[in-house]
């Protein structure tokens, strides 16, 4: 995903190329089922008792997707995924179906009718950056945006502890 067609945002990038960069949110990763599912009365759960469930996750060429799969190997296992999106909005459908579950950010089911349980162990938190090369010339509407960023961004708060 390229902003602006100036390669301010970028899914992959080199990083000795990419030397500014600014966080601009933390999320809550959350396993993720439908309404109905016998899980989602549960308040909390440790990753582990999901190792035989069906997922649903995006596609490996995602950013999301990288990260949860280190929550997977810091689990100590291979998730069994049953079916793989790029699209935020097919993927939370399949969790909504009862088909499989899911670990995503609260913003992916905002507008679905899902579950959303707390996972204790271990810790999933996705750290959401705006990268940039040091020495880019931007043009006049990107300069605006990454300045507009900037500033929304200075103050955001960096301790993760509240979520």
């Amino acid at each position: 995903m390229t902003a602006l067609n100036e390669n301010i945002v970028t899914y992959k990038f080199e990083k000795r190329q990419m030397n500014k960069a600014i966080l601009m949110l933390t999320q809550r990763l959350f396993l993720t089922v439908a309404s109905d599912h016998p899980l989602a009365y549960k308040s909390y759960i440790k990753l582990t008792d999901v190792r035989d469930e069906p997922f649903v996750l995006m596609q490996k060429s995602t950013p999301l997707r990288g990260v949860v799969d280190k929550i997977f190997e810091e689990a100590g296992f291979k998730p069994n995924v049953a079916y793989e999106t790029n699209h935020a909005s097919l993927l939370a459908g399949i969790i909504n179906s009862g088909e499989a579950i899911s670990i995503i950010p609260d913003t992916f089911s905002e507008h679905n009718n899902l579950t959303k349980i707390n996972i204790s162990v271990p810790q999933c938190l996705h750290k959401v950056y705006l990268l940039w090369p040091k020495d880019k010339q931007f043009s006049p509407a990107a300069q605006h945006f990454l300045d507009f960023v900037m500033d929304h961004y200075k103050d955001y708060p960096r301790d993760v502890s509240h979520l």
